[in-house]
């Protein structure tokens, strides 16, 4: 999958999707650090990827609609120490057989939420 990952997300947790043969772009890793939010979906959408953040505010689907081509990944784990979200994310997409485009996919510790905005094959 593609990802742009907000730079709220950890760096261990780039590097595990990376590993995982994501390609991640990172913004900490960009001209993108310190954009604001509609700028970075902008960037997501025009890339193709999708949106991984853990900032809520991309959970408002009449702002920050999913596309054909891109989804919004918002990671609500309260314990936010790096490894956590990593075993959570790992395990999520290992197991998550539907798809990240076209949906608002809310993660948390014990489930995760979708919320499809276009139909699904």
């Amino acid at each position: 999958m593609r990802f742009l990952a907000d730079e709220n997300i950890p760096a261990s947790t780039v590097a595990t999707l990376r590993s995982l043969g994501h390609d991640v772009s990172y913004v900490v890793e960009s001209d993108l650090r310190g954009q604001n939010d509609n700028h970075l979906f902008k960037v997501a959408v025009k890339e193709r990827r999708n949106f991984i953040t853990k900032d809520l505010d991309f959970s408002n689907i009449l702002v920050y609609r999913p596309t054909v081509d891109t989804g919004v990944l918002v990671i609500r784990i309260r314990d936010s120490r790096p490894g956590k979200i990593n075993v959570i994310l790992t395990n999520f997409l290992r197991n998550y057989t539907g798809k990240l485009e076209g949906n608002l996919v809310i993660l948390d510790e014990n489930k995760f939420r979708v919320r499809r905005m276009l139909p699904q094959d």
